[in-house]
């Protein structure tokens, strides 16, 4: 037996004990595991297209010729490889179904009758193809690919997430809750309905006994379809991504909790997780000297010792699928579920530092992909909208957006004083609010931002404003938005997750495990990470002296700015004790004096805004010193004295 995970592929032998095998493969978050026949596997990895093993799994290989490699995954919700006896299928979101011819290895897009290319399902009756997509509902072809029809009569809700396959009738759940049975091929009936508000991300049948996993939660029905109960005893509180039957035995795969078995129907279930791991982390927030870390199945985790060491501080944070943490003054937030897990999206909110959590997400709809806080105002990124919250979580309040707009989701948003950008996936580009979200205007520009692209992340610094795409790299922005430009050279993977900033310094981490640096603002980017971080880099973070990196399933990665040439020298703000004086501010004349100078500083220097040091003494005790200034061009610098960084402008 197989599973897919966000570490790769594991095997086991008997359900309970897993070991991985992933000799060959370059990505490891795995969307999807087809086993042909004994020996051979196919598997869709995320940003890698689909590798074969003909050997059980010990080695993989690529198989990606004719296939549109950038469509196979995790953003993009690749979830799903099929086989008919006579080819294998896969779908794609944004570039349809793909067919694989045997004979010559490689992939060929048979979509025609097909009118939405996001695929999201698939299933084979005998030799019928099943596709089940984003936004048009049910497609069918009954000549291996070569013609699709839509088949959706009956059908309220045509977001399809999965099917299931027994002798009697086809089923399909959907990202609203509901289970539809077809008998016929062609006309659909509401089987499931009310029960969970959440995706019905699974299905497996076994005979009429139907299982359902959604957010949180698994069905059963044990008359095919027509009548259902809960069977969650033993389940945590996650996602269930896939159900599988092997023999008499109910498989249920999680979003970060790993697999859980049933042997009696569902009724109880056991943790079968021996020698699985998962280790992704997400996003990354400070307050003061703790950093804190959010994770795909372990929740929020700090350090207050730069990473050294790591603890769990969960009290009350009842779903453990971390999206994004944001810190608004000493107050966290953290979203839950989000474009990765599928599960149920909350926002918690903690006043003690991550010890103890609570539920702050009143009015707020379902999926918070991401957070971000603009002053007072909180915001978070849905499926299909933006909320706000003008009281700390307390309340939130659904914001008024253009119709076409919530056809897809926000994965991204950042905010730079009343302007709030909220970046969304296929063509629905970029957004902004030039009133704290009151009110919003599309932004794309057709030779600039392109809005057929997945808007990744969002970030900015004083005055430049960077979208991370899905497949087209990083945009730049100097205007507000108004117009863009692609600012790839040196790039060489084109998917960009994060970001990064130190002044004019930016760093940017790639799907496949690539963190690219940029000294001149973006125009040119040098990779400067080594062979040791393999999956893809989701967040990244500056921490004083320090540059970490969040992975999909190697944790955390750390490393000193200067190793790169960059100092951290943003500005810090004085502390409440601090007498540090610069005079004067700005500097006319030749000199500039510095007072009330800590006894603990032993240095003084002078960087640029790319970090580049341009003049440092050795204070020997002084309290007071006054340097030559006049050889500085003007310009804007940052002084550093002793722990604290003061911007200094030269006239």
């Amino acid at each position: 037996m197989y599973a897919g995970t966000s570490n790769g592929v594991y095997k086991s032998t008997n359900r309970k004990d897993w070991v991985p095998v992933n000799n060959g493969l370059k990505g490891l978050f795995i969307r999807s595991i087809l086993k042909k026949n004994t020996s051979e596997l196919y598997i869709a990895v995320a940003e890698d297209g689909i590798y074969r093993s003909r050997d059980e799994g010990r080695n993989w290989n690529p198989v990606n010729t004719g296939l549109k490699t950038d469509s196979i995954n995790v953003t993009s919700s690749i979830t799903t490889l099929t086989y008919n006896q006579k080819a294998i299928f896969a779908g794609s979101s944004g570039n349809g179904i793909f067919r694989y011819n045997d004979q010559d290895q490689s992939w060929t897009e048979v979509n025609n009758g097909l009118t939405d290319y996001h695929i999201q399902a698939l299933a084979t009756v005998v030799s019928t193809v099943y596709v089940g997509t984003r936004d048009k509902g049910v497609f069918k072809s009954t000549d291996n690919g070569l013609n699709w029809k839509s088949v959706k009569n009956g059908l309220i809700y045509m977001n399809i997430l999965s099917f299931a396959v027994n002798d009697t009738a086809l089923f399909a759940g959907t990202a609203e809750g509901q289970v539809y049975r077809s008998t016929d091929g062609e006309t659909w009936t509401t089987v499931l309905t009310g029960l969970t508000d959440g995706n019905i991300n699974a299905l497996t049948a076994l005979g009429t006994t139907i299982y359902a996993g959604g957010s949180g939660c698994v069905f059963c029905s044990n008359d095919n379809g027509n009548n259902w109960r809960a069977v969650n005893t033993g389940l945590p509180n996650v996602s269930v991504l896939s159900l599988t039957v092997v023999g008499q035995s109910l498989l249920a795969g999680t979003a970060g909790g790993g697999i859980f078995q049933s042997d009696n129907g569902g009724t109880s279930w056991t943790e079968v997780n021996q020698g699985l791991t998962n280790s992704g982390v997400y996003t990354f927030a400070t307050i003061g000297s703790t950093l804190f870390a959010g994770t795909r199945g372990g929740g929020v985790f700090k350090s207050s010792d730069k990473g050294e060491s790591w603890k769990g501080v969960n009290t009350g944070l009842s779903i453990p699928q971390i999206s994004s943490i944001v810190t608004s003054g000493t107050t966290l937030f953290a979203s839950t579920g989000g474009r990765f897990t599928s599960t149920s999206s909350r926002v918690f909110r903690s006043t003690d530092s991550g010890e103890n959590w609570v539920l702050a997400s009143k009015g707020l709809g379902a999926g918070a992909l991401a957070l971000c806080v603009s002053g007072t105002s909180l915001f978070a990124a849905s499926y299909r909208w933006v909320y706000r919250s003008l009281d700390n979580g307390e309340n939130w309040t659904a914001l008024e957006l253009k119709d076409y707009f919530l056809s897809g989701a926000v994965y991204a948003l950042t905010a730079r004083d009343t302007t709030v950008y909220a970046g969304t996936e296929y063509e629905g580009g970029l957004f902004r609010s030039r009133d704290n979200g009151n009110n919003w205007t599309p932004i794309n520009n057709s030779n600039g931002l392109l809005y057929i692209a997945n808007i990744l992340c969002l970030t900015s610094n004083a005055a430049t404003l960077f979208a991370g795409s899905e497949g087209f790299g990083v945009y730049r922005s100097t205007n507000d938005g108004e117009e863009w430009e692609e600012v790839n050279t040196g790039i060489t993977n084109r998917t960009i997750h994060s970001f990064a900033i130190s002044g004019k310094t930016i760093f940017a981490g790639a799907s496949g495990g690539e963190i690219f640096k940029s000294v001149d603002n973006g125009d040119t980017w040098t990779a400067i990470n080594t062979d040791s971080i393999h999956s893809g880099v989701y967040s990244l973070t500056i921490f004083g002296d320090l540059l970490f990196a969040g992975t999909t399933s190697q944790g955390v990665f750390r490393a000193k700015l200067s190793d790169f040439g960059v100092i951290d020298v943003e500005e810090q703000p004085a502390s409440p004790s601090s007498s540090l004086r610069i005079s004067p501010q700005p500097v006319s004349g030749d000199y500039l004096t510095i007072s009330n100078i800590p006894a603990s500083a032993s240095e003084l220097s002078i960087y640029t805004l790319l970090g580049e040091i341009v003049h440092s003494e050795s204070l020997n005790g002084a309290e007071r010193r006054q340097m030559n200034v006049s050889g500085l061009p003007a310009g804007v610098y940052y002084l550093r004295v002793g722990m604290e960084t003061r911007m200094v402008i030269k006239q």
